[in-house]
């Protein structure tokens, strides 16, 4: 049996049509019983299945779901609703985002699973460069591992062209350090994968091929 139904993709399709207050309040009822029920109770599957290989992991769902609501108070896109949901599994869930983790999204046409350490804050990624320093290829073993590249790509990241001066004889022999962040992203287009009643398994697939990288990050932030 499958945790999502055709229902689910076509509310968020018809949503990104109509990406207004009236037309979701309208369609209220379909939102709660075919979106946010089934991935909220996705949501909780995916923490049991993620817990069982790190159980420091321990939150609720409501932990770890991201709002479909916008915050539009900064931002000159005004459409009021996002057009997929979000959920980030780790120690900290989503009220603190710089521990390291899963994160996942599915939308009407996108689904995305990523992992690691996105945006970390200063003190953070002051940390990560510290450890890369210490042992600059060890972080290199763990992206350019077969299973991390064949199923997770490359790490992502934007990229300091100077850094400060403790750092940059490491970066001649490992770019990495320059990094802003320290993830992975693996994107697909095919709303079906939604049907999979192997879907969490799928995930896990995922997690366990980027888990290094999250351990490592985990080790070097002291978390």
């Amino acid at each position: 049996m499958s945790y999502f139904t055709p229902d689910f993709m076509a509310f968020l399709n018809d949503l990104s049509e109509n990406n207004e207050r009236e037309w979701f309040h309208a369609n209220k009822k379909r939102y709660e019983n075919f979106v946010k029920k089934p991935f909220s109770e996705f949501v909780e599957v995916m923490i049991e299945r993620v817990a069982q290989v790190t159980p420091t992991v321990d939150i609720l769902p409501k932990e770890a779901l991201f709002r479909i609501n916008r915050d539009i108070r900064f931002s000159k896109d005004k459409r009021p609703y996002k057009t997929h949901l979000g959920a980030v599994i780790s120690e900290g869930g989503r009220r603190n985002l710089q521990v390291p983790g899963l994160y996942f999204h599915f939308g009407a046409s996108e689904i995305m699973i990523a992992g690691g350490s996105h945006a970390p804050d200063k003190a953070h990624l002051y940390k990560i460069r510290e450890a890369i320093v210490e042992d600059p290829e060890a972080i290199s073993k763990i992206v350019q591992a077969p299973k991390f590249k064949s199923l997770l790509g490359d790490l992502r990241g934007d990229k300091n062209k100077r850094l400060p001066k403790e750092f940059q004889e490491t970066m001649e022999i490992q770019p990495l350090i320059a990094n802003k962040s320290f993830h992975y992203v693996a994107e697909y287009h095919d709303p079906a994968i939604l049907l999979r009643e192997d879907l969490p398994e799928w995930i896990m697939e995922h997690y366990h091929a980027g888990l290094d990288l999250v351990n490592y990050l985990k080790k070097a932030l002291g978390m």
